[in-house]
């Protein structure tokens, strides 16, 4: 169980990243002490928050 919301039991859930961008989210966690699990948990219930960076293309 979700130590952020132990109310409720966690489904496996499917994602489709590329190897880049999960690579990223893995060292984001772990910069943070979190799992992947975790650190999407924390944005779903609001307790983290993200900073979009304004990229040109």
């Amino acid at each position: 169980m979700s130590k952020f919301y132990k109310a409720e039991k966690k489904k496996t859930r499917k994602l489709t990243v590329t190897e880049t961008g999960w690579e990223g989210v893995v060292a984001i966690a772990q910069e943070q002490g979190h799992s992947v699990s975790e650190l999407l948990e924390m944005l779903g219930l609001a307790q983290l928050s993200l900073q979009v960076k304004d990229i040109q293309q």
